[in-house]
């Protein structure tokens, strides 16, 4: 159990608790006793959120009639007993894994939306379109809801390389600046400077960490970005730069002085704006980053930000870039990795 203080020095004491449905069934009060460990994971920049189950097996039960089945599906809650739990989302059972001494077997999940078929290599190419129709065209193919505002940005041509639909719209949407990722029902489009915008859903201090690491640097993070393709229809040469805008501070330079120099498709000067944002973005958002472990907190999930104090000039406010939360027989922990650039350093 976890012990917090509230207002006025009166300790409470927080029990973590799990939830767990395998397809329509509660099975939560059955698995309980052989659970060691269970792990939710998500990411800004992963294909899906994933979990992972740990279960003692002495007795034999999950190697004979408790067996699961690859292609199930399982759905997670964590939290705290009394509170709102955070809703994990479902899963389909897709890897088994059975080991001993001690016997063990281990179960791991991914969204459920993440099918064969999302998985499959194509080979397509797309004229004269918009980044925000191949999103839609891809979604509704897989019987999915596309989530999230996509600006409109023309597409000369772009072709799918024998690589699967899912890989393909990831690497697209990366050169406009977003991340794409699958859930339950649902095709997420988010805007990385965005969210960089976005309130803190949580103040952290550094009392509330358990442990922490920081990383900054000005290696490969440029001051600016140059996105330049010569349009053949037009017959003229498509150049934009953007500046990071970025001043030295008492503390060092905020960037290095180089120029990150792209040479990619730009129908247009607000193609090649957002490819030459989104590159410079690319580069310059991990100039600080951090991994913070402490007490489980649901909140703390990946596009959600923080603000953190008693850090020094790493205070501030930080984007969650990746988390993991974790349920054992000791307690329920979060650990998240979260970066800022130079934009939202200082």
């Amino acid at each position: 159990m976890a012990e917090i203080t509230l207002t006025g020095g009166v300790s409470a004491t927080l029990t973590p608790i799990f939830t767990l449905w395998y397809g329509h069934k509660d099975i939560t009060y059955d698995i309980a006793p052989y659970v060691t460990s269970i792990s939710y994971s998500d990411s800004i920049k992963n294909e899906s959120d994933v979990i992972a189950i740990t279960l003692e097996d002495s007795e034999g039960r999950w190697v004979n009639e408790w067996y699961p089945g690859k292609g199930d599906t399982l759905a997670l809650h964590l939290g705290y007993q009394g509170e709102e739990l955070l809703d994990c989302g479902v899963y389909i059972i897709d890897k088994i894994d059975i080991s001993a001494p001690p016997s063990t077997v281990n179960i791991d999940g991914i969204a459920t939306s993440v099918s064969k078929a999302l998985r499959t290599r194509n080979s397509e190419g797309f004229e004269e379109t918009t980044l925000a129709a191949i999103a839609s065209r891809i979604a509704q193919k897989h019987g999915l809801k596309l989530v999230g505002h996509i600006a409109n940005l023309n597409i000369d041509r772009v072709t799918q390389y024998a690589e699967t639909d899912i890989a393909f719209l990831k690497r697209l949407a990366s050169e406009y600046g977003y991340t794409v990722k699958v859930t339950a029902a649902e095709l997420v489009f988010s805007h990385l400077p965005s969210l960089r915008c976005l309130a803190p859903v949580k103040t952290l201090d550094r009392t509330d960490i358990g442990h922490y690491t920081f990383n900054d640097t000005i290696n490969r993070i440029y001051k600016n970005a140059t996105v330049q393709h010569q349009n053949g229809k037009k017959k003229e040469l498509v150049i934009y730069t953007h500046d990071s805008q970025q001043k030295p501070s008492a503390r060092g330079a905020a960037t290095s002085a180089d120029t990150l120099k792209i040479n990619s498709r730009a129908p247009d000067t607000g193609a090649a704006q957002a490819k030459a944002n989104a590159a410079l973005d690319s580069h310059n958002e991990y100039q600080q980053t951090g991994t913070l472990s402490m007490m489980g907190c649901p909140q703390l999930t990946a596009g959600n930000k923080i603000e953190l104090t008693g850090f020094g000039v790493l205070s501030g406010q930080w984007l969650i870039d990746k988390s993991m939360h974790r349920f054992t027989r000791s307690g329920y922990t979060t650990e998240i990795d979260i970066s800022r650039g130079p934009a939202t350093s200082q």
